[in-house]
């Protein structure tokens, strides 16, 4: 049996058909349409070889130069369209990964933008907490003062008892008259211990709402980020076997076609 010298040319390497796409660090949409799988007509990389001319006349008939010449040109023809057919299937999945790349990196730049936004939200409910920080703050000096005054009332209600055991001898009048300045001291004192602690109850109330407040904040955002950027590796990695799947079904079409006699 004769021996065919196919002239066809060498088939494209693994990393020449890899396109120069890149994968995003951050979130990318998983945005990578479908329709690329049914863009390319799978007929467009079969092998033709029902158009090879001198296959009519049977080759018995013919002398042997004759075949020779007939089937050198069989050979010719059949490593032109071989040529052409791995041309057009080269050409059809570089067109199919660039408008992947195009369409991935459209997404990347959506993403991007959305993640700035987020990052800008995140910044300004910073700036928030830190002026509810301030404020928790001004609310324990506050306490503090307070804690002075009761202090100074203590103080006073000691000295007021010191200066009725002191006078107490001088006499029913003046134990009389302190009697009655000691209730008047007592009333005031019940008046201001009350409203003190009135003040105090409202104080608290205020700093365990707004304790409550910035803890469910600070859980929130703690959630909201780890779900962001669990969702930003998900759609990472589906990108990539979305990828790496296409590109394998490229690279195992061509292996096919290549293998076809």
């Amino acid at each position: 049996m004769m021996k065919v010298n196919r002239n066809c040319p060498a088939t494209p390497s693994t990393d020449e058909l890899k396109p120069s796409i890149f994968t995003p660090k951050e979130r990318t949409s998983s945005i990578i349409p479908n329709e690329l799988t049914s863009e390319i007509n799978p007929s467009a990389y079969a092998l033709n070889l029902t158009h090879i001319t001198g296959l009519h006349t049977p080759i018995n008939s013919l002398s042997l130069n004759e075949q020779l010449r007939l089937e050198r040109d069989i050979a010719h023809q059949s490593s032109v369209i071989t040529r052409d057919s791995f041309t057009t299937t080269f050409s059809s999945l570089q067109t199919m990964l660039s408008q992947m790349q195009l369409k991935v990196a459209a997404a990347f730049l959506q993403e991007t933008e959305y993640l700035q936004q987020r990052e800008q939200r995140l910044e300004y409910e910073e700036q928030l907490l830190v002026e509810r920080n301030r404020q928790l703050e001004n609310l324990r000096h506050e306490r503090e003062r307070m804690e002075e005054d009761f202090i100074q009332i203590k103080n006073r209600l000691e000295t007021a008892v010191i200066q009725v055991t002191k006078f107490k001898t001088h006499g029913a009048e003046i134990l009389q008259t302190l009697f009655s300045e000691s209730r008047q001291i007592d009333e005031q004192l019940s008046e201001l211990i009350s409203e003190s602690m009135a003040s105090l109850t409202r104080t608290r109330s205020i700093i365990n709402s707004k304790k409550n407040n910035f803890i469910e904040k600070s859980d929130e955002v703690r959630s909201e980020l780890n779900d962001r950027t669990t969702l930003i590796r998900m759609k990472m990695n589906q990108i990539e076997e979305t990828r790496l799947s296409t590109l394998g079904r490229g690279l195992h079409a061509m292996a096919l076609k290549s293998t076809t006699p």
